[in-house]
């Protein structure tokens, strides 16, 4: 159980109802007199969430943190598609002034699918033909 220290005064009597373990608010003073031992922890307390509500906010958590992952994978592989068209260019430059032979046609088709990729998820139709 975790107590959080408030300014709000709505207190349920002792013995607390069973099924209802959860996060309460007590106030400052309130929390005062109990580590001065002038108050019971059990006597006086308000529940700020029922179970289901911090089940709720679980689950919520959890999706949140589910599209962040996403996110997370969609930026790196972005960034690896944006690299690689990058070091294509490089290597059409160098192709053109006849400094490396490649074997281009693979890494062309591979480019254009890139290509592809990124407009997806700029929610474009695809560019080229792959």
């Amino acid at each position: 159980m975790k107590i959080l220290p408030t300014g709000l005064y709505s207190y349920v009597k002792y013995p607390l109802p069973k099924g209802n373990i959860g996060v309460v608010e007590v106030s400052e003073e309130f929390l005062q007199q109990v580590t001065e031992r002038k108050a019971d922890l059990g006597e006086y307390l308000t529940y700020k969430y029922t179970p289901a509500q911090i089940e709720e906010l679980r689950s919520k958590a959890k999706e949140r943190l589910i599209r962040i992952e996403q996110e997370t994978e969609r930026k790196s592989r972005i960034a690896e598609c944006r690299a690689f068209l990058k070091k294509i260019t490089e290597d059409e430059a160098q192709i053109k002034w006849g400094l490396i032979v490649p074997d281009i046609a693979e890494k062309r088709k591979k480019a254009a699918e890139m290509v592809n990729e990124l407009r997806a998820y700029e929610n474009k139709p695809p560019k080229e033909k792959v």
